[in-house]
């Protein structure tokens, strides 16, 4: 699996598009990169909140999810509020909003933070723009974060190999494909995150599957719904 950009990667990252011409495709592709990958995980978890915090320029977003515990769960809803703050200065918002929270592990307490916060930069810039939305998501939307406390090892087999916290989870079977000897032929199982922990149940017979067919069978014993694709893989990409 993919190792996940930290903070100081979207810092890096958010200082490369800014230096790039506005409307240039290099910038474009670099914001909506930044924007599909920036609520995959947590800046601050703690109890029962996840924060996560983007700067953009002039815009700096707090994002606040609690509780953590409905993430992943169906028939559980998860509260996001989100703070827009736009042109307060120069000062990094949501840096300042996690270092003051750190050690509160309540959302009433987060909320209270944010409440002061925002308050803080309309007192900073009479011409300040903040906007503050609260939105319920389902537990098993596959936009939330996975909270570190339900992260769960990759499974690595004989020609097996599952990401276990990506969305949806991928389970690979490579094998070399005799029609064409310079390419790779994949075969990939689609799996709904919310299989994750009963995947990870079955992660010693997964582990030693020897096919794509004998992952099937497990799977569907175990009435864990998939979808199926084959597709090729140059060798040298």
């Amino acid at each position: 699996m993919s190792r996940q950009l930290t903070a100081s990667d979207r810092n890096q990252l958010i200082h490369l598009a800014s230096e790039l011409p506005k409307g240039s495709r290099e910038r474009k592709a670099i914001l909506a990169g930044l924007q599909k990958v920036s609520d995959r995980e947590f800046d601050y978890e703690n109890g029962e909140i996840g924060v996560s915090v983007d700067g953009r320029g002039y815009d700096h977003y707090i994002n606040i999810f609690y509780p953590l515990g409905n993430i992943g769960r169906r028939g559980k809803t998860v509260t996001h509020v989100q703070a827009r703050i736009m042109g307060a200065g120069s000062v990094a918002w949501g840096h300042e909003f996690l270092h003051r929270i750190k050690g509160k592990n309540r959302a009433s307490q987060a909320l209270k933070l944010l409440d002061q916060e925002t308050k803080a930069a309309k007192a900073a810039d009479d011409n300040a723009y903040v906007h503050v939305s609260e939105s319920k998501i389902k537990g098993i939307d596959n936009s939330l974060p996975t909270p570190k406390s339900q992260k769960i090892e990759d499974i690595k087999g004989r020609h097996i190999q599952v990401d276990m916290n990506s969305k949806p989870i991928r389970v690979y079977d490579p094998s070399y494909a005799k029609e064409l000897e310079k390419s790779f032929q994949r075969y990939r199982f689609d799996i709904p995150h919310r299989y994750r922990f009963k995947v990870h149940s079955l992660r010693d017979e997964i582990a030693t599957a020897r096919s794509h067919t004998d992952v099937k069978k497990i799977l569907t014993k175990n009435g864990i719904r998939f979808d199926f694709r084959t597709f090729m893989d140059s060798m040298y990409d």
